[in-house]
Parts: structure tokens; C-alpha cells; sequence
């Protein structure tokens, strides 16, 4: 089991956090991190295939999280809207609209605000 250095830090985040100490904050970080590596899968195609080799009960330290593959951005890249969260059939009614220009004092439209 790797034991990560106790830095000036640790005190104080484990102050702010729920945990008691130290050992109840890494339980609850590697929780976390759990979760978020599930999220991810559920969530988007990229990272279920990314992320297919890890077993989520085979995190248990915090050096179980160099187990987790890089994510760079060729990978990102080569197939852009796999990492997104929602599905590719929803990212078609995706647009940008436009607010409505507003009629100026003087009669011009403007697109931002009108002066008083």
C-alpha cells in the first residue's frame, strides 16, 4: 500500500472536510473517485470505452489511482462528441439563439441594450 507524504495541508483539509482524520478523509476521496469513474462510464461513450479496464472495487489506496489511463487530447480529437455527456441525437437541437434586438429611443434597433 502506498502512503502518500503528510504535508502542512493535510490538517487543514481534513479540518474541513466531514472526515475525522486522515485515514476517514482517503476513504472518502477513493468513494469519490468511484463515483466519478462511474459517472463518466454511464455518462458518456468515450469514457465507458476508456475506462473499461478499471474495476471499480480494485481502487482502494490512492496509488490505485495511477492505474487510471491518461486521457489526452488526440484521443479527444479523433472522435469529439463521443466524451460528451448527452447522447449525439440530442446535440442536433443544440443551438445558439440570438437574443431579439431591442428598439432604441431614436427608432434604430440595437442588439444590446437601449439608453434611457
Amino acid at each position: 500500500m502506498m502512503t502518500l507524504p503528510v504535508t502542512p495541508l493535510e490538517a487543514w483539509i481534513v479540518a474541513g472536510s466531514k472526515a475525522a482524520d486522515a485515514a476517514a478523509l482517503e476513504a472518502e476521496q477513493l468513494r469519490r473517485l468511484r463515483r466519478t469513474v462511474a459517472y463518466a462510464r454511464s455518462h458518456s461513450a468515450f469514457y465507458r470505452r476508456h475506462l473499461a479496464a478499471i474495476a471499480l472495487e480494485e481502487l482502494r489506496t490512492p496509488g490505485d489511482l495511477a492505474a487510471l489511463p491518461f486521457t489526452d487530447a488526440d484521443m479527444l480529437r479523433a472522435d469529439p462528441l463521443s466524451w460528451l455527456r448527452w447522447p449525439r441525437r440530442s446535440s442536433a437541437s443544440l443551438r445558439w439563439k440570438a437574443p431579439a434586438p431591442k428598439e432604441a429611443p431614436n427608432g434604430s434597433f440595437s442588439p444590446g441594450r437601449t439608453r434611457n
